[in-house]
């Protein structure tokens, strides 16, 4: 843009050649005898004599007419410089680094912490472990499943002392309420504002349990029943599915039809372990179980009102999750060589596509949840959990907190700046010369959401190949 002259005037030279003009500084005096003007500021002017003109007009600037003193036409803010400079400032921020729109290499010039060389995946940080609950008196198998409602807030329903409990945690502290009494389970559910909805086994009966009303009740489902599993559908109804350990077979009931029990796979050989996982997508259902005679992982799908059931892999303990249409089952699998155990995760893509997730001494029935950067995998492995994830294309698993849990839950909730795995599980400390059982809580943030340091990926990539380090939030074991 062409400068504009601001510290001066133009002032007419008498006793020169006709359009001749002088240039006067802006603290010189216009001589005595000057002429007044004769433009249409006349005898207003404080310099009389001196004429609104512009040696050189800035042709987006100077379109509107002269109406002041200055030497200069206002700009009449219509208009739009056509070649505006693209750097300004270069380091607007002012933390050293100019912004990349100046050639520079800060990615954000407007934040002081974000620039080359600053430390990244702070938000990540070590696992936060808390106590749900102390003494924790549960029936065989544990479980303890976590849910979080739409605003974040988390639930955890688990079986103490003869009793199935509700906690959640709004102030930073775990609250527990009484829902039932019970003797095996519970699976747990939550809808979008925030209602419960918990599975649980009393005394050989499966019954269900929710506070929509503003208070608990429970219901009946079956005579006989264990190891049950609950979904919300879109509509927020409650679906079972569990095992008939009388009859043999694997049922379904729901709110939709009034809890009228439909049978899923009547083929079971036997006992199909200790837990079944349903999950609801927008116009189906899904469910995952083993047949431990067999040693076969299976899945079941409802459409239309009609159930398909298919052998995935042979395995047991299976834990199933939805994400964007994909389906994903998290199970346990002797390895080839049958001296160890392996965690393995199916993807169905057309067909089913098995990985192995890690391997482990022993294998006790993995938990699987989706975010939006991909599935994540719970389990137990030399007294620690593990949390591996195919955020990467690959599974990699990260070590966790110390726990000795038989089935751990895991939920994926808003986090510092992005998604937070959480994961409740069963533990032992040594206290006045005695083991307390205490059912924890343990969170990681995934990410903190802020590329700090400018290499392209949230945390820190030492080696360049697109993937962060364990340390700082990522999955790269060699970085």
């Amino acid at each position: 843009m062409p400068a504009r002259l601001a510290l001066g005037y133009l002032a007419v030279c008498s006793g020169c050649g006709a359009g001749v003009v002088e240039f006067a500084s802006s603290d010189s005096s216009p001589p005595s005898d000057s002429p007044p003007d004769s433009g249409t500021d006349a005898g207003s002017d404080a310099g009389q004599g001196v004429e609104n003109v512009d040696a050189a007009p800035d042709p987006d600037r100077d379109s509107g007419p002269p109406t002041g003193d200055s030497g200069v036409a206002p700009d009449s803010g219509s208009d739009v410089d056509a070649n505006p400079d693209p750097c300004p400032i270069s380091d607007a921020d002012g933390d050293g680094h100019d912004a990349t729109t100046c050639a520079g290499d800060d990615c954000d010039d407007a934040d002081a912490d974000v620039h080359p060389g600053a430390p990244d995946g702070e938000g990540v940080g070590d696992w936060i472990v808390e106590s749900v609950q102390e003494g924790w008196d549960p029936p065989w198998p544990e479980r303890n499943p976590i849910a979080a409602d739409a605003d974040g807030l988390l639930h955890v329903a688990y079986v103490h002392a003869g009793a199935a409990l509700h906690a959640t945690n709004p102030a930073g502290v775990w609250i527990a309420e009484e829902v039932d009494r019970a003797s095996g389970g519970p699976d747990l559910a939550v809808g979008p504002d925030g209602t419960a909805h918990l599975a649980y086994e009393l005394d050989g009966e499966l019954r269900w349990a929710t506070n929509a009303g503003g208070s608990w009740e429970s219901l009946v489902i079956a005579a006989d029943g264990t190891g049950p599993a609950i979904a919300l559908d879109p509509d927020s109804r409650a679906h079972l599915a569990w095992y008939d350990d009388v009859v043999g077979d694997v049922r379904h009931a729901s709110e939709l039809d009034g809890w009228t029990v439909e049978i899923v796979d009547a083929a079971v050989r036997g006992d199909i372990g200790t837990v079944l996982d349903l999950q609801a997508g927008p116009d189906s259902l899904h469910l995952a179980y083993s047949d431990f005679p067999s040693g076969e992982v299976r899945y079941a799908r409802r459409e239309a009102g009609e159930w398909t059931v298919e052998t995935v892999a042979e395995g047991a303990q299976p834990s199933l999750a939805l994400q964007d249409g994909a389906t994903a089952l998290a199970f346990c699998s002797r390895s080839d060589d049958d001296r160890t155990w392996e965690v393995r995760v199916a993807s169905l893509d057309g067909g089913w596509d098995t990985r192995t997730a890690d391997d482990v001494p022993w294998c006790a029935g993995p938990a699987l949840a989706a975010s939006g950067g991909g599935f994540h995998a719970a389990f137990l492995a030399d007294e620690r959990m593990i949390v591996a994830t195919d955020a990467s294309g690959e599974w990699a698993p990260v070590a966790g907190p110390a726990a000795q849990s038989t089935q751990p839950g895991i939920a994926i909730a808003p986090g510092l700046g992005g998604d937070a795995v959480h994961l409740t599980y069963s533990n032992w400390d040594f206290r006045d010369l005695d083991y307390v059982h205490i059912l924890q809580h343990a969170s990681r943030n995934l990410s903190d959401g802020i590329d700090t340091n400018c290499d392209g990926v949230d945390g820190i990539d030492a080696d360049g190949d697109g993937r962060a380090s364990v340390a700082t939030g990522g999955d790269d074991e060699d970085d």
